[in-house]
């Protein structure tokens, strides 16, 4: 039977079981009619009208959660924070569970690890950023393999139809997925 959490070895001895990933993506849009810049994210890089798109997946690649709708100026903690179904996951854990993410979710909440940052880290911290940067290849593969297959949500000239707000780009963010939990492989 195949396991559906990983182990994570804290520095100080404590082992966590991780059993979702999370993290963030910017999805270009179209500048929404009376919208002004509300949707636009200046980040290096990613100049445009965009949508702040989270997925929470599960260790085989699999999308088990989607928080998009937000501006793409909207930091990923903020955004996660909007999805109370999210917050009570995290709220109803079991003890030694957890979901890990990068450090923008960093004081997130409890049941969210990330690795450490600053300077002067001791070899285990060091072996932990190791450890969970390894694990989160699992989030940042099914970011790509999504954005990958369904090119739509990386497309600068041909960005998310959003003219009349953003129920539509929403929409379609979520059906891309949908689309890549039906058409991938999680053997």
């Amino acid at each position: 039977m195949q396991r559906l959490s990983s182990e994570l070895r804290y520095p100080d001895g404590e082992v966590k079981n991780v059993i979702l990933y999370i993290d963030g993506y910017i999805a270009g849009i179209q500048r929404p009619d009376h919208a002004g810049n509300a949707y636009f994210c200046g980040r290096h890089g990613k100049s445009c009208d965009s949508l702040n798109t989270q997925y929470v997946t599960d260790q085989f690649g699999k999308v088990r959660h989607i928080i998009t709708g937000l501006p793409g100026s909207t930091h990923d903690k903020t955004a996660t924070e909007w999805s109370r179904t999210f917050m009570d996951f995290l709220d109803n854990l079991p003890d030694g569970y957890i979901t890990i993410g990068d450090p923008a979710y960093r004081n997130l909440h409890r049941n969210v690890g990330h690795r450490f940052v600053g300077h002067g880290l001791t070899d285990e911290q060091q072996q932990f950023n190791d450890d969970i940067t390894r694990l989160r290849q699992v989030i940042e593969r099914t970011i790509g393999a999504t954005q990958l297959k369904w090119r739509m949500a990386q497309m600068k000239e041909n960005r998310l139809a959003a003219k009349g707000g953003i129920i539509f780009a929403s929409k379609l963010i979520v059906s891309m997925a949908v689309l890549h939990n039906r058409y991938t492989n999680y053997l």
